[in-house]
């Protein structure tokens, strides 16, 4: 059996749609990752803190790596 086909068209669409989801709420291990760099130069950081300050190339790397699992 083969895969379904999908377009450019709907990739993109998907994309746009997650990065702003993930923008908007973060995935927890790219909190946890924000968390750790605070951590790793001494100062503490809280989940809240954190969440804003994950970038926006990180969300983008997350997104790739999570479609290139599917």
């Amino acid at each position: 059996m083969c895969c379904e086909s999908v377009s450019y068209k709907e990739i993109h669409a998907y994309m746009l749609r997650k990065t702003q989801e993930y923008y908007r709420d973060p995935p927890a291990p790219l909190v946890q990752d924000v968390i750790a760099a605070y951590e790793a130069q001494g100062d503490e950081i809280s989940y809240d803190e954190a969440k804003p300050l994950v970038s926006l190339i990180n969300i983008q790397r997350y997104l790739k790596q999570e479609m290139a699992e599917k």
